[in-house]
């Protein structure tokens, strides 16, 4: 996939952060976000900018390449089916950070817990 050549590609941890657009420029803070306004792969890569807005890559010292794998390997074992999909998780898990991002609830661990379930 796309998302998948992209990981190979870049480089270096700090460029590779710079390569995920902005929270403003996937609009992904709204809570009326149009989530077929992004492929699957694009997906991905909003996803991945959640989990940096979040703190969580940092707090968590998590590996770039490690969470992008996860992160393909969590799209990869969702069924082809209607409704619990890759795209319901997905919607599912911006909505949260949406939700989140608005009321500034930045506790402790709970809510990085909340926020990676909606994915799983």
């Amino acid at each position: 996939s796309r998302a998948a050549l992209w990981v190979r590609e870049t480089p270096a941890q700090s460029s590779e952060a710079a390569n995920v657009p902005l929270v403003s420029e996937l609009a992904i803070n709204d809570i009326h976000f149009d989530d077929f306004s992004l492929d699957v792969d694009a997906m991905i890569t909003a996803a991945l900018r959640m989990f940096m807005e979040l703190g969580m890559v940092q707090k968590f010292k998590i590996d770039y390449e490690t969470l992008c794998r996860w992160l393909l390997t969590v799209r990869k074992n969702y069924r082809m089916v209607l409704y619990h999909n890759w795209r319901h998780a997905f919607n599912v898990c911006q909505l949260m950070f949406a939700m989140l991002t608005i009321v500034i609830l930045r506790g402790p661990g709970d809510l990085h817990v909340l926020f990676c379930n909606c994915l799983v």
